[in-house]
């Protein structure tokens, strides 16, 4: 959920917003009864350049950083399910506090209205350095895909 603002003429946009968005990693063992799932909600600002196309179609790519808002881990084990914030879980991963991800998006749009898709490719580390045994870090990025229904005013 969020908001834009489209700046632009003949068929180019520069369009900056904020929005609410919601990701997550999900672990699990072949039964698929014992792992973790994290949830990270995070405030996003994306800068998208956007390109009309003919037949009411666009395109449009850019940059964008999340800020952090929350988490939350969830452990299931074949006993139970605990779910709990971040901070206080035990096993939950330690994530940085910003986010730095690429994005493209195409759709159609007609009038007022907006259908299309996003594809959100993390660009930077989201969890913190953690050195193993073997001296190596551990890597972690998003990676999302959305449907996007907008109504422009």
């Amino acid at each position: 959920a969020g908001a834009f603002v489209r700046l632009g003429a003949l068929g180019f946009a520069v369009q900056p917003g904020a929005y609410y968005t919601v990701k997550g990693a999900k672990t699990s063992d072949f039964s698929d009864v014992i792992g973790s799932k994290t949830a990270i909600d995070y405030l996003e600002i994306p800068l998208v350049l956007r390109i009309g196309l003919p037949m009411h179609l666009y395109v449009g790519a850019g940059p964008a950083i999340g800020f952090k808002l929350g988490c939350t881990f969830t452990d299931q084990t074949a006993d139970a399910t605990v779910s709990e914030d971040c901070k206080d879980a035990v096993n939950a991963p330690d994530l940085k506090s910003t986010e730095i991800t690429g994005i493209a998006e195409a759709g159609f749009e007609f009038r007022h209205w907006s259908l299309g898709a996003r594809a959100d490719l993390g660009l930077s580390n989201v969890q913190e350095a953690v050195s193993g045994g073997s001296g190596s870090d551990i890597s972690v990025k998003t990676r999302t895909i959305s449907a996007v229904l907008a109504i422009r005013f």
